[in-house]
């Protein structure tokens, strides 16, 4: 989903789609569910800000930080928006 008037694409991208996933949805069963998936989107867009400005050798262990931060995003975020 790229935002008119916006050139975000690829893992920026991605994080919006999870946060309009999660801001747009009805309440889940369990209300900590959201808060949870918020922290856990926060924490991936902190980890994005870092791989933008890693140098070579600080690259690959904040992308493997990020990959298990988004992994965790995606359950989170399955999780918040179950019905």
């Amino acid at each position: 989903m790229t935002l008119p008037g916006s050139a975000r694409s690829g893992p920026c991208e991605e994080l919006d789609a999870y946060r309009l996933k999660i801001d747009t949805n009805p309440p889940p069963p369990h209300p900590d569910a959201v808060g949870i998936a918020k922290d856990k989107l926060a924490r991936c867009d902190e980890l994005l800000t870092k791989l933008k400005a890693a140098e070579t050798g600080q690259f690959d262990p904040i992308k493997a930080q990020y990959e298990a931060a988004r992994d965790d995003l995606a359950q989170a975020t399955a999780t918040a928006t179950r019905p």
